[in-house]
């Protein structure tokens, strides 16, 4: 999917192979084209979903790349969105963010792909938003109303981190699905930034690196940043 300039959304789709540094082109993405899409996998499908080509999205498909096929599934229960973000923790991938006809979507979704392997497909969504009156939602709020930010899990906690609100961000959130805690941590150290990128190397629940690199604020980056949230904040270090 994506968009080159004022050309109209993509649809193909493709693998890259690492240990041959080639390309083979697959079948194409079954939706319909589309640009600010998220896209993520449980390690056995690939998932893509939301997005806007002029209207916006809300529906999900799954990806076998055994067959090279689509399926499509429930579509997310909340808002129609575009430039949302996710992370997958403990095998569930958790979407945010993002803006829905120039309006935030203040909620957060939890997508659990062993409910599709249990022939359960009307549920796979299960919103996780706090109440208004819950001690939580302010910070969750903080934390989800932002669109082309990252997200990335460690440890078996999520983070949020840049993207734009109105306003170029650099604050980053902890998330802790097993409390449903928001936890405010050391901004992003170098300059704000949205559509930035996000990946973690190593197992995600232990002696996992995450980074943060390039980005976009009136002129694009080329740096890098690990985020090493177990260490104490120094100033200038």
């Amino acid at each position: 999917t994506g968009q080159y300039s004022n050309n109209p959304p993509m649809k193909d789709f493709w693998e890259y192979d690492p240990t041959t540094y080639k390309w083979k082109q697959l079948n194409d993405f079954a939706g319909e084209a589309r640009s600010n899409a998220v896209a993520f996998d449980d390690g056995t499908f690939g998932y893509l979903g939301t997005g806007s080509n002029g209207n916006y999205f809300g529906d999900f498909w799954q990806y076998n790349t055994t067959l090279d096929t689509w399926k499509s599934i429930q579509s997310i229960r909340g808002d129609k969105r575009q430039q949302a973000a996710t992370m997958t923790i403990k095998g569930k991938t958790y979407l945010f963010g993002g803006v829905n006809n120039g309006s935030f979507t203040y909620d957060i979704w939890e997508f659990d792909p062993s409910a599709l392997t249990r022939g359960i497909v009307d549920s796979i969504w299960v919103e996780r938003t706090p109440l208004t009156t819950d001690a939580q939602y302010n910070n969750f709020r903080a934390a989800v109303t932002r669109y082309d930010a990252v997200a990335f899990s460690l440890n078996n906690l999520g983070y949020i981190s840049t993207g734009s609100n109105g306003q170029i961000l650099n604050t980053t959130w902890q998330y802790d699905p097993s409390n449903q805690t928001y936890t405010l941590m050391t901004p992003f150290e170098r300059a704000a930034r949205s559509q930035a990128v996000a990946f973690v190397i190593g197992d995600e629940t232990h002696k996992s690196q995450g980074f943060v690199a390039t980005g976009f604020q009136g002129q694009y980056f080329d740096d890098m940043m690990e985020f090493l949230p177990l260490n104490a904040y120094v100033a200038l270090d």
